[in-house]
């Protein structure tokens, strides 16, 4: 099903060039990407479009269950929710793994990469002890 309308978009995009992933995908300079990598790519996004909200308000949900002054700050002052989520995502930070395809050569973070391989930077999440010391979940009062 999946596969069906991303043909059906594929076709439109590449007549329709705009902004989208599709079409930038379409038209990457130098480079002519297999239509079933352009495939698992946009598999890849819309599943990361699910994943990435539901954990981020699993985390938010947990917290404020596990620390109720919190939830209560929050069923008081509407305006914190904002922060709540910030916090979240600070806390338990989304995926961080980015495989991609090196077309030429290139130095990612002082680190040269050649031309075919593929790379997986990894990112940390800002509650990395060495960044930032903290691993626990502030206060939304003191995230302020």
């Amino acid at each position: 099903m999946v596969d069906i309308a991303l043909d059906e978009m594929l076709r439109w995009h590449t007549a329709n060039l705009d902004h989208s992933l599709i079409s930038t995908l379409l038209r990457i300079p130098d480079y002519q990407m297999p239509i079933e990598k352009i495939r698992a790519n946009v598999k890849m996004t819309i599943g990361g479009g699910l994943n990435e909200p539901r954990d981020a308000l699993g985390v938010a949900a947990w917290a404020l269950l596990a620390h109720p002054e919190q939830r209560r700050a929050v069923e008081t002052d509407p305006s914190l929710w904002p922060i709540v989520f910030d916090e979240a995502i600070r806390w338990i930070a989304p995926i961080g793994l980015y495989s991609r395809q090196v077309t030429r050569d290139t130095v990612l973070a002082g680190c040269s990469c050649r031309p075919g391989p593929s790379w997986a930077p990894a990112f940390s999440p800002p509650t990395a002890t060495r960044r930032c010391g903290r691993t626990l979940p502030r206060s939304i009062c003191v995230a302020r």
